[in-house]
Protein backbone atom coordinates (compact mmCIF):
# COMPACT_ATOMS: atom_id res chain seq x y z
CA UNK A 1 0.00 0.00 0.00
CA UNK A 2 1.02 3.57 -0.58
CA UNK A 3 -0.06 6.92 0.83
CA UNK A 4 0.53 10.57 0.09
CA UNK A 5 2.32 13.01 2.40
CA UNK A 6 1.97 16.71 1.58
CA UNK A 7 4.35 19.19 3.22
CA UNK A 8 4.16 22.96 2.79
CA UNK A 9 7.14 24.63 1.12
CA UNK A 10 7.08 28.09 2.66
CA UNK A 11 8.67 30.85 0.61
CA UNK A 12 9.16 28.65 -2.44
CA UNK A 13 9.20 31.70 -4.71
CA UNK A 14 12.36 33.01 -2.98
CA UNK A 15 14.05 29.64 -3.47
CA UNK A 16 13.24 29.80 -7.19
CA UNK A 17 14.75 33.31 -7.44
CA UNK A 18 17.86 32.10 -5.61
CA UNK A 19 18.12 29.16 -8.01
CA UNK A 20 18.09 31.60 -10.94
CA UNK A 21 20.66 33.85 -9.24
CA UNK A 22 22.93 30.82 -8.61
CA UNK A 23 22.70 29.88 -12.28
CA UNK A 24 23.63 33.41 -13.39
CA UNK A 25 26.55 33.59 -10.94
CA UNK A 26 27.89 30.25 -12.12
CA UNK A 27 27.67 31.39 -15.75
CA UNK A 28 29.90 34.34 -14.88
CA UNK A 29 32.36 32.33 -12.80
CA UNK A 30 31.83 28.70 -11.69
CA UNK A 31 31.59 28.54 -7.89
CA UNK A 32 30.75 32.23 -7.51
CA UNK A 33 27.26 31.35 -6.24
CA UNK A 34 28.69 29.81 -3.07
CA UNK A 35 30.52 33.03 -2.24
CA UNK A 36 27.83 35.54 -3.23
CA UNK A 37 24.57 33.77 -2.36
CA UNK A 38 25.24 30.93 0.07
CA UNK A 39 22.68 28.26 0.94
CA UNK A 40 18.99 28.48 1.66
CA UNK A 41 18.04 25.14 3.23
CA UNK A 42 14.78 23.46 2.32
CA UNK A 43 11.95 24.28 4.66
CA UNK A 44 10.40 20.83 4.25
CA UNK A 45 11.68 17.38 3.32
CA UNK A 46 10.95 13.69 3.74
CA UNK A 47 13.50 10.90 3.96
CA UNK A 48 13.32 7.14 4.33
CA UNK A 49 15.22 5.73 7.30
CA UNK A 50 17.72 3.20 6.00
CA UNK A 51 19.55 2.38 9.22
CA UNK A 52 21.80 3.93 11.84
CA UNK A 53 24.58 6.41 11.09
CA UNK A 54 27.47 7.47 13.32
CA UNK A 55 27.43 11.10 12.19
CA UNK A 56 23.72 11.87 11.68
CA UNK A 57 22.22 9.17 13.97
CA UNK A 58 20.07 7.78 11.11
CA UNK A 59 21.04 6.95 7.55
CA UNK A 60 18.48 8.68 5.37
CA UNK A 61 17.49 8.57 1.73
CA UNK A 62 15.82 11.83 0.76
CA UNK A 63 12.79 11.27 -1.41
CA UNK A 64 11.92 13.05 -4.63
CA UNK A 65 8.72 15.08 -4.66
CA UNK A 66 6.44 16.90 -7.02
CA UNK A 67 5.21 20.41 -6.36
CA UNK A 68 1.53 21.25 -6.08
CA UNK A 69 0.59 24.90 -6.59
CA UNK A 70 -3.19 24.41 -6.39
CA UNK A 71 -3.44 25.97 -2.91
CA UNK A 72 -0.66 28.55 -3.20
CA UNK A 73 -1.07 32.29 -3.00
CA UNK A 74 -0.25 34.47 -6.00
CA UNK A 75 3.34 35.09 -4.86
CA UNK A 76 4.14 31.44 -4.16
CA UNK A 77 5.22 32.31 -0.64
CA UNK A 78 2.56 30.15 1.05
CA UNK A 79 0.52 27.10 0.11
CA UNK A 80 2.99 25.43 -2.24
CA UNK A 81 3.10 21.73 -1.31
CA UNK A 82 5.74 19.06 -1.76
CA UNK A 83 3.90 15.80 -2.49
CA UNK A 84 5.65 12.58 -1.46
CA UNK A 85 4.51 9.02 -2.18
CA UNK A 86 5.25 6.77 0.81
CA UNK A 87 5.20 2.97 0.93
CA UNK A 88 4.07 0.61 3.64
CA UNK A 89 6.61 -1.32 5.78
CA UNK A 90 9.06 1.60 5.78
CA UNK A 91 9.78 4.35 8.27
CA UNK A 92 10.23 7.97 7.28
CA UNK A 93 11.44 11.15 8.90
CA UNK A 94 9.71 14.35 7.81
CA UNK A 95 10.44 18.01 8.45
CA UNK A 96 7.92 20.76 7.89
CA UNK A 97 8.94 24.22 9.07
CA UNK A 98 10.38 23.61 12.56
CA UNK A 99 8.58 20.30 13.18
CA UNK A 100 10.44 17.03 12.70
CA UNK A 101 8.78 13.70 13.20
CA UNK A 102 8.90 10.02 12.27
CA UNK A 103 6.04 8.36 10.45
CA UNK A 104 4.93 5.20 8.68
CA UNK A 105 2.01 4.04 6.54
CA UNK A 106 -0.73 1.97 8.12
CA UNK A 107 -4.11 1.31 6.49
CA UNK A 108 -3.55 3.95 3.79
CA UNK A 109 -2.80 6.64 6.39
CA UNK A 110 0.35 8.42 7.53
CA UNK A 111 0.80 7.64 11.25
CA UNK A 112 3.29 9.50 13.43
CA UNK A 113 5.49 7.31 15.58
CA UNK A 114 8.02 7.87 18.35
CA UNK A 115 11.78 7.61 18.05
CA UNK A 116 11.65 4.55 20.34
CA UNK A 117 9.46 2.78 17.78
CA UNK A 118 11.98 3.67 15.06
CA UNK A 119 14.81 2.09 17.06
CA UNK A 120 12.72 -1.02 17.73
CA UNK A 121 11.91 -1.30 14.01
CA UNK A 122 15.61 -0.96 13.10
CA UNK A 123 16.56 -3.68 15.64
CA UNK A 124 13.91 -6.05 14.20
CA UNK A 125 15.15 -5.37 10.69
CA UNK A 126 18.68 -6.62 11.48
Amino acid sequence: MKAILALELRDDASRQYMKLARYICNEILPGLDKIVIGNMPNDAWCAGIAGLDTKYKYARRFLPFRKDYSQSNSMGSRGVRAIYTLSENKIYEAKEHKNRYFCMIKDWEVIRISELEVLEWLNEKR
